[in-house]
């Protein structure tokens, strides 16, 4: 009988300024639902994703989306504990400052305290790249020492692709290190159970001095859109003082409408998290009745760990929201 092996665990971090699409391509590559607007993600979000190999290995990515928008998220150290890969992601139509945070924040904060967890960049919003010109002007903004890829949560090119290949590496790196003969070809049969090649996979690394392969999409449509506003703009009828107050006073009610929804989002979205990591936790714990004994220690200690960083995370949230809520009052 084929000795049971210990399923191997990763996690996996989603970090990048707010509003660069990290949700966006967390949910393409879970097959989920892509939010049509955006609502910002408070403290983090913790999703999983299972790969059974060759019928005795399997792995787990424990995915933490965490959010970006550094008013109501504050620089919580804990995110970055234990963590095994990082999937650095950036806005390619607003790369001066998604990569500045990247460099000042990001990079800095995993040499300080995840100095040996995996790393890529990926650029997002690709469908929005109109000027391959600006392609080329990344590669003088991002000089670290990092992988970098670019993508689309929106056309789904090279989603998939970006995080199979961050776990692909972090297992080639993890079979070097530990050296366990059980799990040796683990990154191999890893591919396999993906139906991909290592070669495949690193096709997509980007060169960004050469992007002549890169299709950009964007560039009719912005055309038509700078037409059509054109267009708008010279047929204008002209409005008297009092119908541009009501215009002022309907423009504000509306704003204050859709404040009122987005806090709404926020809290059901707080509310859904504490369910889903309640739930993560019961998977916590019946996981660890399935660990051999060798490994249980250890395996106790990670899950006091997590379960810790679980609390912490909603109890960020939670202050979060009522800081909102307060400024929103105000």
């Amino acid at each position: 009988m084929a000795k049971k092996l210990d399923p191997i665990q990763i996690k996996l971090v989603i970090l990048g300024d707010g509003a660069v699409g990290k949700t966006s391509l967390a949910s393409h590559y879970l097959k989920k639902e892509i939010p049509k607007r955006y609502i910002p993600t408070i403290g983090s979000i913790i999703l999983k994703k299972d790969y059974k190999l060759n019928n005795k290995q399997q792995i787990k990515v424990n995915i933490w989306d965490i959010g970006g928008q550094r008013s109501f998220n504050p620089l919580n150290p804990s995110f970055y504990t234990n963590v095994d890969a990082a999937y650095l992601v950036f806005d390619l139509t607003k790369p001066k400052d998604s990569i500045s945070v990247i460099k000042n924040v990001y990079l800095e904060n995993l040499d300080k305290y995840a100095k040996d967890c995996q790393t890529i960049v990926v650029g997002n919003k690709l469908d929005l790249i109109s000027d391959k010109e600006d392609l080329k002007k990344i590669n003088k903004l991002l000089s670290e020492n990092v992988p970098i890829f670019i993508s689309s949560a929106k056309t789904g090119e090279n989603v998939n692709e970006t995080f199979e290949i961050l776990i692909h590496t972090f297992l080639k790196n993890w079979e070097a290190k530990h050296g366990n003969e059980d799990y040796i070809g683990t990154a191999e049969y890893f591919l396999k159970s993906i139906n991909k090649k290592e070669d495949e996979l690193n096709a997509i690394l980007v060169n960004l001095e050469d992007v002549s392969k890169i299709k950009v999409k964007a560039s009719k449509i912005k055309e038509k859109a700078q037409s059509s506003k054109a267009e708008k703009k010279s047929t204008l009828p002209k409005t008297d003082t009092s119908k541009k107050m009501q215009e002022s006073m309907m423009d504000k009610y509306l704003s204050i409408s859709e404040e009122k929804v987005k806090l709404d989002a926020i809290k059901s979205d707080i509310i859904t998290e504490f369910e889903r990591n309640l739930n993560e936790i019961e998977k916590l714990v019946s996981e660890l009745k399935k660990t051999s004994i060798e490994s249980l220690i250890e395996s106790i200690e990670k899950t006091k760990i997590e379960i810790e960083l679980i609390k912490k995370d909603f109890m960020a949230s939670i202050d979060s929201f009522f800081k909102i809520e307060d400024k929103n009052k105000n």
